[in-house]
Order: C-alpha cells, then structure tokens, then sequence
C-alpha cells in the first residue's frame, strides 16, 4: 500500500501552504485520495513526481488549449 500523506505534511513536503495544495487540487495538478467527507490523503509517490518537475522546471498541469473559458 503507498504511504498516504496528510495535507500538511504534504503542503510542508512541497513548502508550500495548505491552501495552495488546495489549488494544485482543484486545478488537476495534484490527485487527492478522498477517504470521507472531511478526510483526504496524498500519495508521498505523487508528492515526490511533483517536486521532481518543479525541480527540472516542467510544468505540471496538462495544457488546456483554448482561451481559459473552456473553449478549444
């Protein structure tokens, strides 16, 4: 089983803060394990691929195309 990591060990992993984990989330760039309503967990192998492209300079989210407003 991966090492699950909690929002805050993972914000301080990637020294960023929760609410910006929270974004990464809520903009694909980052899978979330949602255990419950109120309960959600990081794979420390998902962490890690992260830091890894920051490190190299690669982006992390998939180009949408378009103009933003969901038009190709």
């Amino acid at each position: 089983m991966a090492n699950l990591l909690t929002p805050e060990e993972a914000a301080t992993r990637l020294g960023v803060s929760v609410a910006t984990l929270n974004r990464r989330v809520a903009t694909r760039e980052l899978n979330a394990l949602r255990l419950g309503p109120r309960l959600v967990r990081f794979e420390e192998e998902e962490i890690q691929r992260l830091l890894e492209a920051s490190r190299k300079g690669t982006p992390t989210a998939e180009p949408s195309g378009g103009d933003g407003r969901g038009q190709p």
